[in-house]
């Protein structure tokens, strides 16, 4: 299986993999310093690459929404999975996706 992993580059916060419980430890720590050293601009986040993603997703994406609000920094949330947006739902945090996220087909 494929591990989970994200990338940077140009404003882009990529994941990609299996998002899941067993990485997003790892997963956030990268996170931390990917926002903290990132230059001023909107952060995209894009979602596409999830292979497979569960609540521990969701939790990740609420975090670095958390993260950029307290820098003050846009933030687009793209590519997320029907089944994502629609655990947000029930979780109540689908407002993290706000007006111009995409939503990618199954």
């Amino acid at each position: 299986m494929t591990e989970a992993s994200l990338t940077w580059e140009e404003g882009r916060l990529k994941f990609a993999g299996p998002i899941t419980i067993g990485a997003v430890t790892q997963l956030l720590k990268q996170v931390d310093g990917v926002i903290a050293n990132a230059p001023a601009g909107d952060i995209l986040v894009d979602c596409e690459g999830m292979t497979l993603s569960d609540s521990a997703a969701i939790a990740l994406l609420v975090e670095i929404h958390r993260k950029a609000s307290r820098r003050n920094t846009p933030l687009r949330i793209e590519g997320v999975r029907e089944q994502l947006v629609s655990l947000m739902g029930i979780y109540g945090v689908e407002w993290i996706l706000g007006d111009g996220s995409a939503v990618a087909p199954l």
